[in-house]
């Protein structure tokens, strides 16, 4: 099973495909191996401590982070957003 990182939410997306939540994590799951069972499981979140799916939530925020750096996460090119985040990380030599 491969973890549900930037890598397998930018694999759900074709060029030119708009994609609902459904069909992102049904492609997320297959892309990851994780199974529906898995995936379905809800555990309480929060202070609320209402229920939701964590992997769920993992590719929600993996497709948001995206959106929010101006990644078109319908292109091909997920080595340019990679090449991005490493140039603008903070050094963390001081």
């Amino acid at each position: 099973m491969k973890p549900i990182g930037m890598d397998a939410v930018r694999a759900a997306y074709r060029p030119g495909e708009e994609v609902d939540n459904q069909t992102l994590y049904e492609r997320v799951r297959d892309n990851t191996g994780v199974e529906r069972q898995e995936w379905e499981r809800k555990q309480p979140i929060g202070v609320s401590g209402q229920e939701h799916s964590l992997a769920a939530r993992k590719a929600r925020w993996h497709q948001q982070t995206l959106r929010r750096l101006g990644a078109k996460i319908n292109t091909d090119d997920l080595d340019v957003l990679r090449e991005w985040l490493k140039n603008t990380r903070p050094s963390s030599q001081g």
